[in-house]
């Protein structure tokens, strides 16, 4: 996210951008809880709200960087298993593989994480 940043000139701009751990952040809260960056950005980063437009730009940059690179950050792996288990024959044969899952540290789990959990609602899995 740093280099992109770097690259994009936003590391010296006038008026100071967000750090990378900010837009670190703030990346993985829209990715997480499932939100659009204006929504993350005016609840928890509001500070950061005349930047919205430019980090929607940042963090488009930052996913073709890592495509080109053919690598991942956790989020993705998030991302990507979500989506694997959105297919409904794909998570009946995942599933299909085990009796039980052992959750550990479930109290931090997030939209994200708990989409990918249930192949059903949480309130059908009894």
């Amino acid at each position: 996210m740093n280099l992109v940043r770097h690259e994009r000139g936003l590391s010296k701009t006038e008026s100071r951008f967000p750090t990378k751990g900010t837009c670190l952040a703030i990346y993985s809260r829209c990715i997480n809880a499932e939100l659009a960056i204006e929504e993350v950005v005016g609840m928890t980063f509001p500070w950061c709200s005349t930047w919205a437009a430019e980090l929607k730009e940042l963090f488009a940059a930052y996913v073709d960087a890592k495509q080109r690179q053919n690598v991942l950050d956790y989020d993705d792996l998030l991302l990507y298993w979500a989506q694997t288990l959105s297919d409904p024959g794909l998570a009946d044969e995942i599933g299909d593989r085990f009796d039980h899952v052992l959750v550990d540290e479930y109290q931090d789990t997030n939209r994200l994480r708990l989409r990918s959990f249930w192949r059903s609602s949480p309130a059908d899995a009894g």
